[in-house]
């Protein structure tokens, strides 16, 4: 029987620890066929219960987390700056002012975007860099809040068209 331990499931894949491979589907079938066909002395080299298995287990599994980092840190970061910006847009939309404005609202710019922005970091260098990703250009302000509009009437027209009935208020 494989050994299916050196398997690991990586969004929705079955990845092998040893080759990096992934495996077409999950079952016990194919994850036997992929160790014997690809690593069919790995039984020999490396016995069940041994420090040696258990050794090279723990590589595997390390240099895979340290291959996955690569990817993950960026996409995370990159995300940030983005939600951070369209909170930065959001607070502008909602006071009714121009980024050239200076302070918003008592907190400024800078302060709703550093929920976003810092909650991972630990060094200065990482801070200046997130800062200088957040993109604040007028066009790119204006069309998170065309975004957010857009969203927000999409929103409303949905509400309207599943409710039952609904009523109106109007002041003289």
């Amino acid at each position: 029987m494989a050994r299916t331990i050196f398997f690991m499931m990586v969004t929705a894949k079955c990845v092998c620890y040893i080759c990096h491979a992934s495996a077409a589907l999950p079952k016990q079938r194919n994850i036997e066929r992929h160790i014997k066909s690809m690593h069919g002395s790995f039984d020999t080299d490396f016995l069940l219960k041994s420090e040696l298995y258990k050794q090279k287990l723990k590589e595997f599994k390390l240099q895979l987390i340290i291959q996955q980092s690569y990817f993950i840190k960026p996409n995370t970061i990159s995300k940030a700056a983005t939600v951070a910006s369209f909170r930065v847009s959001h607070l502008l939309a909602k006071h009714k002012k121009r980024f050239a404005d200076g302070e918003i609202g008592g907190g400024g710019a800078f302060l709703e975007a550093s929920d976003s922005l810092f909650d991972s970091f630990k060094n200065k260098n990482e801070i200046i860099c997130a800062i200088k990703d957040v993109q604040l250009l007028h066009r790119t302000v204006r069309c998170h809040i065309d975004m957010n509009n857009s969203d927000l009437a999409d929103q409303l027209t949905k509400d309207i068209t599943n409710g039952i009935c609904f009523s109106l208020q109007f002041y003289e």
